[in-house]
């Protein structure tokens, strides 16, 4: 008979102490709404962010790309299109 008393006590124990617990993360949990309306938001709210429309498909540069005649950049003043507006797919290699 001990035995159960016992169990009885310590689940008794178990049970008071999560109520104990629970009521003081509660009144925490109270006394910070409290202060967040007693100090509001100071400073202005960031601007929403623009919209850029749907994004496109990114591709990396290859090394062909950046230079293709012995060193040159793309796009450098030698009369070709920049990389943005070449036909799609890869890139031949010609030069």
């Amino acid at each position: 008979m001990s035995s159960r008393r016992n169990a009885s006590l310590v689940v008794a124990l178990g049970v008071a102490s999560l109520a104990a617990t629970s009521l003081a993360a509660m009144v925490a949990t109270s006394e910070l709404l409290v202060e967040s309306f007693d100090y509001p938001v100071s400073g202005p709210v960031d601007p929403p962010v623009p919209n850029l429309g749907r994004p496109g498909v990114l591709q990396p540069d290859t090394a062909q790309d950046r230079h293709h005649d012995g060193g040159s950049p793309v796009g450098s003043g030698d009369g070709s299109q920049p990389p943005s507006h070449r036909q799609k797919g890869w890139p031949t290699g010609s030069k």
